[in-house]
């Protein structure tokens, strides 16, 4: 293959009058063993357009370095201030936000070959966020579009242009570039663009805080690889392809006692509706996971939703569903943690990259606007599946708890030792209606029985003796 000294280059390129794709990117690229590329935004036609000819870079195993900017709206630098010390999470959720579905064919090749290049670990990502003198993240571009092409005989071929461009993508329409050759370039262009991208790279910019981006972006770009279509030079088989992600299964060795199955059995038979009456202690937490994940063999991808009235409820879910092979997403402490977490939840779901997530939160984050404003539009979409498990069911009868129940969720369980809302039977109904009725009952009583529990006896202080009928009214209720 050729060295970069063998390519007629010409001083300049412009749209109109050159190829810029085949009559310099692809030459440049197929002689390349490293490309560096300070491009634009970080969006689908941001990275269609630094894209162009990286396929030819695979021939030789060549390496890509890019460095673009995150699209920032208004409200994303507050965020990112809010994480300063941890801000990935949320740039993740920024970025994905920023790629589109894309029709246009030519660039679904170029994403693809982006896509199969970081796949094989050929390309490495770094965003460039500005900052304000006073240390503050602020919108815009930080304006350095320029390329540097190295072969594997220490020449270099750089480029500088224009292009374009605006928050909402590139316009392709005129594009003009400046082109220096390392072997004829007494001025050191060429080196000065070598150190000015490495000043970039290495985070030695003022104004500029540089991030690694390069493992997220891998995730993000893999909706847009084609597993059938890899470029020359790049051999499936060295490529790890992504497994299906975390699933939602039983420990090995869990046994389910038979009331336990008998629950199941029942809400399958109910529709997928209905709430379980158990006692508390005897196992309402592994009958649901054990049911979810029964769910999740058949309705992929599916998102099951654990809502509870306390955060030590919710800590406790989060443990039990670990036991299951999936760490859940919490949604109850540190709003803009958990809201990058579940937009980046829903982003793997859709990329195929996993094909179950749990999110366990409280009554009180689940009617929240940040949450709500979060799941219904995913719901409406019907491309995931839901399964919502309301533990201590009976607390979502509240007036404000069931307007938040959303209609879109087919799939619902209950779970309560006592599903009656006392003196209300207003919430009750609302609560069975939405749930469903009550599919199965294990009380105290028959726990005792099947030796779930020890027997117990109550005594009674003299200080305070029960009169006649409050004692009949208080045997009545033993199950001793």
């Amino acid at each position: 293959m050729p060295n970069l000294t063998d390519l007629p280059l010409q001083l300049t390129y412009r749209t109109g009058r050159d190829d810029l794709v085949r009559g310099f990117f692809v030459p440049c690229l197929q002689s390349a063993v490293l490309y560096r590329r300070a491009a634009g935004y970080f969006t689908s036609s941001g990275l269609a357009l630094a894209a162009r000819g990286v396929a030819s870079l695979a021939l030789r195993r060549g390496r890509m370095r890019l460095i673009v900017s995150p699209h920032l709206e208004p409200d994303d630098c507050a965020a990112l201030e809010r994480a300063r010390d941890t801000p990935a999470a949320v740039l993740r959720t920024i970025a994905a936000r920023s790629l589109a579905e894309i029709e246009d064919a030519l660039i679904k090749d170029r994403l693809n070959a982006l896509a199969w290049l970081a796949a094989a670990g050929l390309l490495e990502i770094k965003l460039a966020l500005r900052v304000t003198p006073q240390g503050s993240y602020a919108r815009g571009l930080f304006h350095a579009k320029t390329g540097v092409f190295s072969d594997d005989r220490g020449h270099h071929v750089s480029f500088s242009g224009s292009a374009n461009e605006t928050a909402g993508g590139l316009v392709e329409n005129f594009e003009h570039l400046d082109v220096f050759r390392s072997w004829q370039d007494p001025e050191g262009r060429v080196q000065a663009a070598i150190d000015d991208f490495e000043s970039l790279w290495t985070g030695q910019v003022p104004g500029l805080s540089i991030i690694d981006f390069s493992q997220a972006s891998r995730v993000l770009l893999e909706r847009y690889r084609n597993p059938d279509q890899p470029p020359p030079g790049i051999d499936p088989n060295q490529v790890r392809e992504p497994g299906p992600g975390a699933t939602l299964t039983p420990p090995a060795g869990l046994e389910l006692r038979p009331y336990q199955k008998d629950a199941i059995r029942a809400w399958s038979k109910a529709g997928g509706r209905g709430v379980f009456a158990i006692a508390t202690g005897s196992g309402k937490t592994v009958t649901a996971l054990v049911l979810a994940s029964k769910v999740a063999e058949r309705n992929r991808p599916l998102v099951v939703i654990i809502v509870c009235p306390f955060i030590n409820l919710c800590r406790q879910w989060i443990r039990e569903i670990a036991a299951f092979g999936l760490d859940a997403i919490a949604c109850f402490e540190g709003r803009h943690r958990w809201q990058a977490q579940l937009e980046e939840g829903y982003q793997r779901l859709t990329a195929g990259l996993d094909q179950v997530q749990a999110i366990v939160t409280t009554n009180a984050t689940f009617q929240s606007d940040a949450f709500q404003t979060r799941l219904r539009p995913r719901v409406a979409a019907g491309n995931v599946h839901h399964l919502l498990i309301a533990d201590e069911v009976h607390d979502l009868g509240a007036e404000n708890a069931r307007a938040a129940l959303p209609d879109g969720i087919t799939l619902r369980l209950g779970l309560s030792a006592t599903p009656e809302r006392h003196f209300d039977p207003v919430g009750t109904a609302a609560v069975l209606d939405y749930f469903g009725s009550i599919v199965y009952q294990y009380n105290l009583a028959q726990a005792i029985a099947d030796g779930r529990f020890c027997r117990h006896r109550c005594h009674l202080r003299d200080e305070h003796p029960l009169r006649p009928d409050q004692l009949i009214r208080f045997t009545s209720c033993s199950p001793l």
